[in-house]
């Protein structure tokens, strides 16, 4: 995922698409593929979350449609597998027994 996402970041900054109506097709393939990463459980995202807002922080501000709505689409499917995480574990307080590990099975 690293590389990756630094591959995109730095096709982004080569090519200045801030201010292109046009874009380069091999970003939007490489956006595809980044749809397809982020449509996951987003525990797996929570390593990579600084890496990936970068990305976004640089293409919702372009003027090339396609580049506009793809990285949206994109921030949507991070947003929703980001905020799909469930606690795992947790502790319960009992009065008559004390502290117990209770373990959510997935």
């Amino acid at each position: 995922m690293p590389k990756f996402c630094n591959k995109i970041l730095e096709m982004i900054e080569n090519n200045d698409i801030l201010e292109e109506e046009s874009v380069d097709k091999h970003l939007l393939y490489y956006f595809q593929l980044l749809n397809g990463l982020v449509e996951c459980d987003g525990s797996y995202l929570l390593e990579y979350e600084e890496l990936i807002f970068k990305i976004f922080d640089k293409t919702l501000n372009v003027k090339c449609a396609e580049i506009y709505e793809i990285s949206s689409y994109s921030l949507r499917l991070t947003l929703k597998s980001l905020t799909s995480i469930y606690e795992l574990e947790f502790y319960v307080n009992s009065r008559n027994s004390g502290i117990e590990k209770i373990k959510v099975n997935s």
